[in-house]
């Protein structure tokens, strides 16, 4: 598939997504985005999926699977994040925090193939997928968390101020960068996986003529032309 028609693709798919905000407030309301609400089991259905892609994608590329298993590690993260107020509710102290336990295991993961990953994320961050990863990143963490802020709302729109339109736009915006971290999720299973097959295509034996396999050549073994005895030098010869 070419590269015009995916990006064409994942911009119908976006756009279908928001899109869709319209009929689902119309049935849900503001309550489409409160805590636990559809949107955020949406949001977690695309981490879900996030993960998915990356796993998928670090058994099929191995060239690159240490660095999939720690972008697989991020996302499951995320989602630990997005259960907030059932996991809150339902672990003692810790609630969604408990999510943390990932990152000292990704540590030790990283640690172990540190060089490996240095080489794999070197390539990665020359490719289209790592600008579209961090563009979803910047729009789900830092934008939405800031433009989303109750305190910055609160001045904004003084009296105005509702905690239900907060959360729309917090829900909103991190739902548009997951969505943004999916597409390139997907672009990064693709773009990594074809120097991994380019890699293999050239280290794979290519076909070999009939005629080299039944008369192989070799300096050592190649056959000589017999040469005639040369022929005594005596009397009768040299008369």
């Amino acid at each position: 598939m070419s590269t015009a028609v995916r990006l064409a693709g994942y911009t119908l798919a976006v756009f279908l997504a928001t899109a869709s905000f319209r009929p689902l407030v119309g049935y849900f309301g503001l309550d489409f985005f409160q805590e636990n609400g559809p949107a955020e089991w949406i949001e977690f259905a695309v981490l879900f999926t996030v993960t998915a892609v990356f796993l998928t994608a670090a058994r099929r590329t191995p060239r690159f699977r240490q660095l999939f298993v720690l972008l697989a590690a991020a996302a499951i993260l995320a989602q630990f994040r997005e259960l907030d107020a059932i996991l809150d509710q339902t672990v003692p102290w810790l609630g969604w925090k408990i999510g943390f336990a990932v990152l000292p295991a990704a540590a030790l993961y990283a640690r172990r193939h540190w060089a490996t990953l240095r080489a794999q994320a070197a390539e990665f961050m020359t490719t289209r997928a790592c600008g579209m990863l961090w563009g979803g990143f910047l729009i789900a963490v830092p934008i939405a968390q800031l433009v989303g802020h109750g305190p910055l709302l609160r001045l904004a729109l003084g009296d105005n101020y509702s905690f239900a339109y907060k959360q729309m736009i917090e829900e909103t915006l991190e739902l548009i960068g997951y969505l943004v971290i999916a597409v390139a999720s997907v672009e990064a299973a693709l773009q990594l996986r074809a120097p991994a097959r380019a890699v293999r295509e050239a280290a794979a034996p290519g076909p070999v003529s009939p005629a080299v396999v039944a008369f192989p050549y070799d300096r050592r073994t190649r056959p000589h032309r017999a040469r005639p005895a040369r022929r005594p030098v005596n009397e009768k010869d040299a008369v």
